[in-house]
């Protein structure tokens, strides 16, 4: 019983922190700025740092979560965008830039505002023991109901004090005229001022007109902030929530592995409702102008007042026809609701872009297992690769598409999801497309793109082949991407193919495709080995090209030059047209026609060409070629300190021959061993001082006379044998002159 006892005891004085509660985060919407409002637990510090744009709020002592669930019921994401919950920190991502501002209320309550501003987001890191001093925000201790007034109202009622406080010291110079018009602006005054105050309180939810339906009491342990620190339109439900706070599990591995898990990031932002995107229901597929024209007569009431939820109906309608631009129109005639609705704007930018050029909300939710993932993957111009994606979500709302929006948008979903590799989920994506097109507007490049992310090289190179042999809507980009492709594999592209580029070039030359198809052709002219058009169509059409697409066509035609043409052809155009376009060629060019120089024996021409390269560290084959030139002129210590770093067997056939230049023959020869060349390596190394070292007696040329050197000399011993050793001496002698002529012989002594 005892033992029993104290267990209730320790219970009581050291509660589980694992049963901690998440705190609610609510929210309220001002002119200005936004408010959060947090009730802290007892014994909780708290602190704000700022993390690049996005301050993260930090408590200590402190790791239930947060409840995020009633975050974005009123407050729309202008300037708070998302907020992402740890066990113990609250990231705020916001949508501009404000200035963050926090305090405690009550000793209780954290209140978080974010004010419209021009200067810098909240930047210093906020001590909770000081967080009043940092943030420049006493801590109001205002009683219930003093928020109601505005610091407008508080000033007319203390100068309205002071008039009638003046008036009443001065009783004898205030006329009684004057007396009762005061008391009628001071009378009219306070009505306005309760009118004001009685509409802000029921806009708040403070005042609330005879519920229909009675209020339950609050769970004891959950208490409820003061009204007055919130700013909204609406009752906000109180909802329990689990112990893991607002994260939601999407995969395996957001599951926490145990309940002591202090900073279990949650995947994402908490999904919003997918009504806000449910496209297909604003409208239907049948008589179009009937249903638009309807529409716009209903905008405004019998007495010419314009309503906003007939314009938000239109704009939707407008969507659903894929008129983004004409939806974009319409919310500007009531502009509340494009702070209300930023979930539009990023449809109506799809739609007329393609992505969200601006995204505002719809981007962050790409794993959302509704249609709010469709237009995540949509919305945002490049997914990174680590965020998750709901594909099947994606699809699934894009079936549920009108027709006429399915077409437009499926081979664009196909290909954000080609591009992360997904290729079951991109080839689903685009069937669903093929099903509403006929003939020419299949859309094969994507099977191309397809087949390469299955590592089938020569089936994408097929279907392109294919589109490029046939007359369809997509035969000129299919040939830009065959000479893409031919260029990047280091692969000739075909003389005819760079004819039908040609004609495509000329074709398209006043389009927005006609750039790119000039610069496909000037390619394949140069690849095909039509160097001499290439430069001409460079000339004729320089004004056409911007600084830095001429830059990659004039180099890439002078590498061509250089590795593929004949000698005369070469140099014919080298001395032609070098020196009016060397400013416009990059290193690999100026490499590539300096090294055809100096193999033709131009070296003095091919160190002037190396003069020439751009301001740029050298390349390792701008250094190779230029310690070749350095050796011709006898300057061995620069042929070896240009490439003393590199690696390679050109590298170390220089070095050893600068080595040797140098007069160190020992090591010379390893140079020459690494280049395997061998012939070089046993000259080297029979010319160095330890060549007995060096050499092994397998060598064909100098193994015999190291064999002989080593031979020990053998005294001849003075008894019965010392005939027959006199002989066998005399032979070694014999034998080591031959050696001798045969070495001379093999080598080619040089006077």
């Amino acid at each position: 019983m005892r033992k029993l006892t104290l267990l209730i005891f320790v219970a009581v004085l050291f509660p589980l922190r694992l049963m901690a509660e998440p705190i609610v985060v609510r929210s309220g919407e001002h002119n200005t700025f936004t408010r959060l409002v947090m009730q802290l637990p007892t014994d909780v510090e708290w602190s704000i740092a700022q993390a690049e744009k996005n301050p993260i709020l930090k408590l200590e002592n402190y790791d239930g979560g947060f409840d995020l669930s009633v975050a974005f019921e009123i407050i729309p994401r202008t300037r708070l965008q998302a907020l992402v919950a740890k066990a113990s920190q609250l990231e705020l991502q916001l949508a501009c830039n404000c200035v963050v501002d926090a305090f405690l209320e009550q000793n209780s309550f954290l209140v978080i505002d974010i004010t419209n501003s021009d200067r810098p987001v909240l930047e210093d890191v906020v001590d909770a023991g000081s967080e009043t001093e940092a943030i420049s925000i006493p801590a109001s201790g205002f009683s219930y109901g003093e928020l109601l007034w505005s610091q407008s109202d508080q000033q007319i009622a203390q100068s309205s004090e002071s008039v009638v406080q003046d008036g009443s010291s001065e009783a004898g110079i205030v006329t009684d005229e004057q007396s009762l018009s005061m008391e009628s602006e001071l009378v009219s005054e306070t009505q306005e001022r309760l009118l004001a105050a009685f509409s802000s309180a029921a806009s708040r939810g403070i005042l609330t007109p005879k519920p229909d339906v009675s209020i339950s009491n609050p769970p004891r342990n959950a208490e409820t902030p003061p009204a007055e620190i919130f700013d909204s339109s609406e009752q906000i439900p109180i909802i329990a929530t689990p112990l893991a706070g607002n994260m939601r599990i999407s995969n395996s591995s957001d599951i926490p592995e145990s309940g002591l898990e202090r900073d279990t990031v949650a995947s994402s932002p908490v999904c919003m409702d997918p009504a806000v995107v449910d496209v297909a229901s604003w409208g239907h597929e049948e008589d179009m102008g009937k249903q638009i024209g309807t529409s716009v007569l209903g905008l405004y009431d019998p007495s010419g007042r314009l309503m906003p939820e007939k314009v938000l109906a239109h704009a939707r309608l407008q969507l659903y026809f894929g008129l983004g631009q004409e939806a974009k129109q319409t919310l500007e005639m009531a502009p509340s609701l494009k702070a209300q609705y930023p979930e539009l704007l990023d449809i109506a930018s799809v739609l007329e872009f393609g992505h969200a050029q601006n995204p505002r909300s719809l981007h962050r939710f790409a794993d959302c297992d509704s249609d709010l993932a469709l237009w995540a993957l949509l919305a945002a111009s490049e997914i990174p690769p680590d965020q998750t994606v709901n594909a099947l979500a994606a699809l699934r709302g894009l079936d549920k598409l009108p027709s006429h929006l399915k077409s437009f948008l499926a081979q664009k979903v196909s290909e954000r999801l080609a591009a992360r590799g997904d290729v079951a989920n991109a080839s689903i994506a685009l069937r669903s497309y093929q099903r509403l097109t006929d003939g020419d507007d299949e859309p094969r490049l994507v099977h191309a793109e397809l087949a390469d992310l299955r590592n089938e090289a020569a089936q994408a190179e097929a279907v392109i082949n294919d589109i490029v042999n046939s007359e369809t809507s997509e035969t000129a980009e299919a040939i830009i991407e065959l000479i893409d492709r031919q260029v990047a594999a280091q692969t000739p592209v075909e003389a005819d193919v760079a004819l039908l580029a040609e004609t495509y070039a000329l074709e398209l030359r006043n389009s927005e495709k006609g750039p790119v198809m000039l610069r496909a052709f000037v390619l394949a002219a140069a690849s095909s080995g039509q160097y001499t058009k290439a430069f001409e169509t460079l000339d004729t059409q320089n004004s056409a090209l911007d600084v830095q697409t001429r830059t990659e066509l004039t180099s890439f035609a002078f590498t061509e030059l250089a590795d593929g043409a004949t000698d005369i052809d070469f140099l014919e155009a080298y001395f032609d047209l070098f020196s009016g376009k060397k400013d416009d060629l990059n290193q690999k060019a100026i490499v590539a026609t300096a090294q055809r120089l100096f193999d033709l024996g131009f070296h003095t021409e091919a160190a002037s060409v190396l003069l020439n390269r751009p301001i740029e560290p050298l390349s390792p084959d701008a250094r190779l070629l230029k310690s070749r030139l350095a050796l011709l002129e006898n300057d061995y210590q620069q042929s070896y300190d240009l490439i003393s770093d590199l690696n390679g067997t050109d590298a170390a056939l220089i070095k050893g021959q600068a080595m040797q230049g140098l007069g160190k023959p020992e090591i010379a020869a390893q140079y020459f061993s690494v280049a395997e060349a061998e012939t070089d390596a046993r000259d080297s190394a029979w010319l160095s001082d330890d060549w007995n070292n060096l050499l092994t007696e397998d060598d064909m040329v100098f193994g015999q006379l190291r064999a002989i050197v080593n031979e020990p000399t053998d005294r001849i011993p003075q008894n019965n044998e010392m005939i027959n050793n006199s002989n066998q001496a005399i032979a070694s002698s014999a034998n080591a002159r031959l050696t001798l002529e045969g070495l001379l012989t093999e080598l080619e002594v040089q006077n």
